[in-house]
């Protein structure tokens, strides 16, 4: 658990309007000493957007030498942790769900690696909670919190990946 006043308790968090009373970590707080790049889009992206991160974000993750912070949404979000992973990077994830009840459940089989790579897991909320529809939007706010930017790939225009992108405008992180 880390609660605001704890060392690791991401700072960035206390600038949010409604900041999370309490995180719950699986891993390493790697926002301490480094810094991420949100990647967020599309639960099913096109082939091209996916030749596209395959192809141009190891570049640009190993030459900024950022960690990838995502939700770990099929899609966008489980590629962009997967190229991290395979680049021996670090890589964090925030669930809309409980660490418990990992979802989606096509991310539990990275949860191994994502701990190996000096990576984290983290949830706002109790470690047996099951994903709630409305608590996307709530996660969604503290990805580009975590973040030097944001990288949106391949979004409709009603979309959590575009909750994330105005989210990242208002909390003045490049998109």
């Amino acid at each position: 658990w880390l609660l605001p006043g704890d060392k690791n308790f991401p700072a960035a968090f206390m600038s949010l309007t409604d900041p999370p009373h309490c995180i719950r970590m699986k891993g390493s707080a790697i926002w301490i000493q480094g810094q991420g790049l949100a990647v967020v889009g599309s639960r099913e992206p096109s082939n091209f957007s996916l030749a596209w991160l395959e192809q141009n974000l190891p570049n640009v993750l190993t030459g900024l030498n950022l960690f990838t912070v995502s939700g770990g949404a099929r899609g966008v979000d489980q590629r962009a942790h997967a190229i991290s992973l395979r680049l021996g990077l670090p890589t964090l994830v925030l669930l809309p769900s409980g660490l418990r009840n990992i979802y989606p459940q096509s991310l539990a089989y990275m949860e191994e690696m994502i701990l190996d790579r000096g990576g984290a897991i983290l949830s706002e909320y109790f470690s047996e909670a099951m994903m709630k529809k409305h608590y996307f939007q709530q996660r969604n706010r503290l990805i580009p919190a975590l973040a030097r930017g944001t990288l949106i790939v391949d979004a409709k225009r009603r979309s959590g990946t575009m909750i994330t992108a105005l989210q990242s405008a208002e909390q003045s992180c490049p998109l």
